[in-house]
């Protein structure tokens, strides 16, 4: 009982925590690729250019092919918050959560400014997928059937956690894009 506690405390914490992330959002005015870490000394203008990374175009398409619907974008405050990854270990990242069904989806992807940067995204990202199979496992079986079958995707500086139903189809694009 106590564990279905927890899980259900969980998920109405993601809940809230993706209703907050949703409001900021809508509320901001600039563009949803600029929640990308920014250089000391680059202009708005000069993120807004920068906009175009990898890893905004490999969202979009995911987004696209697989019709995602309602993705609600994570800035760099929110994969501190949520995964301990500090903003500077971070070049550029882009990520997302998909609030429907019983676990949120989530999505990060992010480009490490070096090689112990990405060892260490690489470690909280896989500490995160220990702790949903921990989660999903007492809760519910398509949810760990989910977990079983992610992993942290690492390609030089570049890591990724495809926490989806679609996270094959998310690491052939993820691949493919690179």
């Amino acid at each position: 009982m106590k564990k279905f506690l927890a899980v259900i405390l969980c998920f109405a914490m993601s809940v809230v925590l993706a209703g907050c992330t949703s409001d900021e959002t809508n509320n901001n005015s600039t563009s949803p690729e600029t929640t990308q870490s920014q250089p000391a000394g680059e202009t708005q203008a000069q993120s807004a250019s920068s906009a175009e990374t990898k890893l905004g175009a490999i969202k979009d398409k995911m987004i696209d092919e697989l019709d995602i619907k309602d993705p609600i974008l994570l800035d760099n405050s929110r994969l501190l918050d949520q995964y301990g990854i500090t903003e500077e270990t971070i070049a550029t990242q882009s990520s997302f959560i998909v609030t429907t069904g019983i676990f949120p989806a989530e999505i990060i992807m992010v480009e490490a400014v070096d090689k112990k940067a990405a060892e260490d995204v690489a470690e909280k990202l896989q500490t995160r997928l220990d702790n949903l199979k921990q989660q999903s496992q007492g809760y519910d079986a398509d949810s760990y059937a989910i977990a079983q079958a992610c992993e942290v995707e690492t390609n030089g500086n570049y890591v990724a956690l495809f926490f989806s139903e679609h996270c094959e189809k998310m690491v052939t694009i993820f691949e493919e894009n690179l």
